[in-house]
């Protein structure tokens, strides 16, 4: 493949990871400068709060116990390998599919807005709250909400296209 023709069929993915990037780190610095810490917007009773709470830790508190000397060194190890990867992953499929595509965007996008926050700050903030009686899912944000949604788009395009 030409070298332009890679760049131009990736021009779309990296503006979608910018955008991911800065409406994640918008939703923070909103969440940071609006709530203070712990504080809790109940939006639905009984199912949905915005909470403000620092997560130190990977997705749903993972590693939060672990020592921070050991703990922030793993994690950034592992957000820049999975960069590293899904950017190959984005390269190597640039004539790709769209869903493929998006999908890898998303989750690139995501995971860099997460990354930044451990880099600058050493933790995520995570503010979405969802509870339903006693159960209660462990808070998240907005770049795991790109996360998830572009893992979904994967796992649906590889799910149709094998039923192909």
């Amino acid at each position: 493949m030409a070298p332009f023709k890679a760049q131009r069929t990736l021009l779309i993915p990296i503006l979608i990871i910018i955008g991911v990037f800065l409406i994640s780190w918008w939703a923070r610095t909103t969440i940071d400068q609006t709530m203070d810490l712990l504080s809790r917007l109940t939006v639905i009773e009984g199912f949905f709060s915005i909470t403000h709470v620092h997560n130190p830790g990977a997705a749903f508190g993972i590693f939060s116990k672990l020592d921070p000397s050991y703990r922030f060194p793993l994690l950034l190890c592992i957000s820049f390998i999975a960069l590293l990867f899904i950017g190959y992953l984005l390269i190597k499929n640039s004539e790709g599919d769209w869903a493929i595509k998006l999908g890898l965007s998303l989750l690139a996008g995501g995971a860099l807005g997460n990354l930044y926050e451990r880099i600058i700050y050493g933790e995520v903030v995570d503010y979405f709250d969802f509870y339903l009686g006693n159960y209660h899912w462990p808070a998240f944000n907005m770049a795991d909400v790109f996360i998830s949604t572009g893992i979904g788009f994967i796992l649906l395009y590889t799910f149709f296209e094998r039923g192909r």
